[in-house]
């Protein structure tokens, strides 16, 4: 309901909030003022405002409000009635500008949260792209190192499927693709990371998990996807490493690389399987 409505929350509020004040105080300053002066920025700035960071409703709403104040004072506080065509004319002028001016600043913010999340996202999958996964789960292996919390990685590696792409063509392989991200993130918490590394290999952390308790994680998900590939005829199956974050590991580099071999084993045993460490709780 907020992305439809395009409410404000947290700091859009604050902002909201005090684009309204800013448009009150301007509407006063413009009354007493004595030379009649013209703070048309200000107006502009207290819609900008609230349009950039409180989205585009609320750039609307303090767009009309000003109108309103600024209308008040031509007509009421000036006693510009004498000159009413030129004032409406003023009025409406006025009016357009800081219209423009709220479409402007909601668009222009709206493409660049766009480029933000296309330069972080995989466009095949929607999953994190490697780059922005390799960031996000350093900054989670950092807080796990400190604070002495277990983290588990997890290499993913698709079995099979080449002969996805090479029997059904590379539009049913990009669905198939689509489908494992899907998958992997909705069987997943909101604060386990998933990113596509690069063609049919995925890296996932799970923080304040151990490898053991990963694994009934992924051996859920390993039964769900066969199924899903099953019921469209596609043979492929995954095989995933799961390494935890013991105290003998120094970066997440070489977290991966411990993930990544027992992905490895797993696939030289015939795929289809999970390998994972001991964990040092286990051991």
């Amino acid at each position: 309901m907020r992305r439809v409505l395009d409410l404000p929350s947290g700091r859009g509020k604050f902002a909201l909030a005090g684009a309204v004040l800013l448009t009150a105080l301007v509407g006063w300053a413009d009354h007493v003022s004595a030379v009649g002066a013209s703070l048309l920025l200000l107006y502009v700035l207290a819609v900008a405002g609230a349009a950039w960071y409180s989205g585009r409703a609320a750039g609307l709403f303090v767009c009309f409000l000003a109108s309103a104040v600024a209308m008040w004072r031509d007509v009421v506080a000036a006693g510009a009635a004498t000159n009413a065509p030129v004032t409406y004319w003023n009025g409406g002028m006025r009016f357009l500008l800081l219209l423009l001016a709220c479409l402007v600043l909601v668009r222009l913010r709206d493409s660049l949260e766009t480029q933000r999340r296309l330069a972080r996202s995989d466009p095949l999958t929607g999953l994190l792209n490697s780059n922005a996964f390799e960031l996000a789960a350093d900054q989670e292996f950092q807080r796990a190192r400190r604070y002495g919390r277990p983290l588990t990685a997890a290499h993913i590696d698709l079995d099979g499927f080449k002969h996805v792409n090479a029997d059904f063509g590379h539009t049913v392989g990009d669905r198939a693709l689509r489908m494992v991200a899907d998958l992997i993130r909705t069987n997943l918490r909101r604060t386990d990371l998933v990113g596509r590394l690069g063609g049919d290999e995925f890296g996932v952390i799970l923080p304040e998990t151990e490898p053991h308790e990963a694994g009934w994680v992924f051996d859920r998900l390993q039964h769900q996807f066969a199924h899903s590939m099953e019921v469209y005829g596609w043979p492929v199956t995954f095989s995933v490493g799961l390494a935890g974050c013991s105290p003998g590991v120094d970066s997440l580099e070489e977290l991966f690389r411990r993930a990544e071999g027992l992905m490895s084993d797993a696939k030289r045993g015939g795929g289809n399987r999970i390998e994972r460490e001991r964990s040092f709780a286990e051991a």
